[in-house]
């Protein structure tokens, strides 16, 4: 309990001093030390105050205020409704975490609003030739569809939802003159000698990726290029270079992630005939 006799600066020079919790910026002038507990409490203010519109308004400068607001609320509908209003990518990949973070709560309706408006982001990326987002929002929309946090396990990838990855094949295929998208990378791994199913050949699967990767420009005169060797002002001179941040994204490098990578690459090739894509 606070002894309301102690004069405010002394009250806060002993939190400073004891827990800091606040720092000085400036003479007498005073922040919270870690930035999470500020979002925490502007939250909790928020809902007792029933100002989640301000949420919406400052979507993208208060991401974390956001996301800790949607963890105290019984529902987020309201609020990510209000960033599909929106309609552009942050938001509507800050109402899929909003959808996250409570998703049992949240009708199923509102989830597949928010995958349209999501489509319809990608494929504006792909209407305006801006193939280097394109193959970035893929990724998070891939995620999106599989319905995980941030990133696709080789599990999401074995068990792909069929429509959404026939969707998305057609949308590269279509902006692209059939030249770009995961069928294309899936014919061309076939014919360099892709399998489908490598067993525990794992020499062989190696000698396929690399094979694969010469045709499509990830790697040139045998170094790993990534994305370097993409041209993303015309991407259809290398046919299967796009889709790629699935594989490369992320900072990921081959030397580190070999297996996983080999391992992508075969599984969510496996999965293609599977979904007659």
């Amino acid at each position: 309990m606070i002894d309301e006799t102690v004069a405010a600066t002394k009250l806060i020079q002993k939190i400073i001093r004891v827990s800091e919790l606040l720092v000085e910026r400036e003479p007498k002038e005073y922040q919270f030390a870690h930035k999470s507990l500020q979002e925490y409490l502007t939250a909790a203010e928020i809902k007792q105050q029933r100002l989640e519109h301000l949420l919406i308004e400052k979507n993208e400068a208060w991401q974390g205020t956001v996301l800790l607001y949607a963890a105290q609320v019984t529902s987020t509908t309201s609020l990510i409704e209000g960033l599909c209003n929106i309609g552009e990518e942050k938001a509507l990949t800050l109402a899929y975490d909003c959808w996250y973070e409570n998703h049992k709560r949240v009708p199923e309706d509102i989830f597949n609003k928010l995958m349209e408006l999501s489509y319809g982001v990608l494929e504006q990326y792909m209407q305006g030739r801006n193939w280097r987002e394109a193959d970035r929002y893929t990724y998070q929309v891939m995620v999106q569809a599989c319905k995980q946090e941030t990133y696709l396990s080789v599990d999401s990838l074995r068990n792909f939802p069929c429509g959404d990855l026939n969707r998305i094949d057609h949308l590269w295929q279509t902006y692209s003159n059939r030249t770009l998208g995961f069928s294309v990378q899936k014919e061309i791994w076939v014919d360099v000698g892709g399998k489908l199913d490598f067993a525990e050949d794992i020499q062989a699967a190696i000698k396929a990726v690399g094979k694969l990767s010469d045709e499509v420009g990830w790697r040139l005169d045998g170094q790993w290029s990534f994305y370097d060797g993409i041209d993303f002002d015309s991407p259809e001179e290398k046919p299967g270079c796009l889709p790629a941040f699935l594989f490369f994204g992320r900072g990921r490098r081959i030397s580190s992630v070999w297996l996983r990578f080999l391992v992508e690459v075969v599984v969510l090739f496996s999965r293609i005939p599977a979904c007659k894509v």
